[in-house]
């Protein structure tokens, strides 16, 4: 009997383990805008082309409708008793949760020009408050799964930074997304955002936004030449964290090391 008991619940929670992961994977997907083996030599600081910005504007438009008729559907079938075909487009709305719809141009993809005159704005200080208490509430408990709570806060972070440019908390917004988009293990869009975060706000302090640039570029994405120029600014305006200084000082050494020896190389060569 024990041994019957000790092999249900362990079957239970394998299951349990396994829906996590498809959980995961699941929104994980939602916030990745491109497949990870693809896209090598794409860089992300170019905005978008006018052409592109209609195309996408158009898709989603469809989408919404898609969305809107499927609801529809189903409230007509509720509505004259047909309960079997409103299961139907329930569950066609279900799925659509389930399927990867890429965003395509993110808010920081639309300016790389810096923020001039940022000013503090009522409404945009309240967005952020809101998205900011959702991502340190989500922070304690995406461990056991709640990756949903980091989608809304980055949809939160999305729209301050697309609807209030100028906002003295557009900075924030852009770093707390680069956050949320690393740990979501999209790099390439973390590295987007920690830089729109210096570039909109050179003097940002309270975070060390520098250093986490500098480490994406050098250890994720390889530009070691660009991630070299942000440890140095993390030396010079990120004193408050002494570990990422050591850290930097380290890698400043070990990347003018290998720039000194390729260099060397290649006047052998020559």
């Amino acid at each position: 009997m024990k041994n019957g008991i000790f092999l249900l619940v362990s079957v239970f929670a394998l299951a349990f383990a396994l829906a996590g992961c498809s959980e995961e994977k699941r929104y994980s997907s939602i916030y990745t805008t491109e497949p990870e083996a693809e896209v090598q030599q794409q860089s992300y600081d170019a905005p978008p082309e006018a052409a592109e910005v209609d195309l996408v504007e158009k898709l989603a438009q469809e989408r919404r409708e898609y969305v809107a008729a499927l609801k529809t559907l189903m409230d007509y079938y509720e509505d004259t008793g047909n309960y079997r075909k409103s299961n139907w487009a329930k569950r066609e709305l279900d799925m659509i949760g389930d399927t990867p719809q890429y965003k395509f141009i993110v808010a920081g993809e639309i300016s790389s020009k810096q923020a001039k005159n940022l000013v503090s704005v009522p409404e945009a200080d309240k967005l952020f408050n809101k998205a900011n208490d959702l991502y340190n509430k989500t922070r304690f408990t995406v461990l056991i799964g709640d990756t949903p709570g980091f989608r809304k806060a980055l949809n939160m972070f999305n729209e301050l930074i697309e609807n209030y440019p100028n906002s003295d908390k557009v900075d924030d917004a852009a770093y707390r997304a680069g956050q949320i988009y690393s740990f979501f293990k999209d790099y390439k869009l973390a590295g987007l955002y920690y830089k729109r975060a210096v570039q909109w706000n050179p003097d940002i302090d309270g975070y060390p936004v520098r250093f986490k640039l500098a480490s994406i570029l050098d250890k994720k994405l390889g530009r070691r030449s660009e991630a070299l120029r942000y440890y140095e600014l993390a030396l010079k305006k990120e004193q408050d964290y002494p570990s990422n200084i050591e850290t930097a000082e380290m890698r400043i050494k070990d990347i003018q090391r290998t720039r000194s020896s390729e260099q060397m190389k290649d006047k052998m060569k020559n």
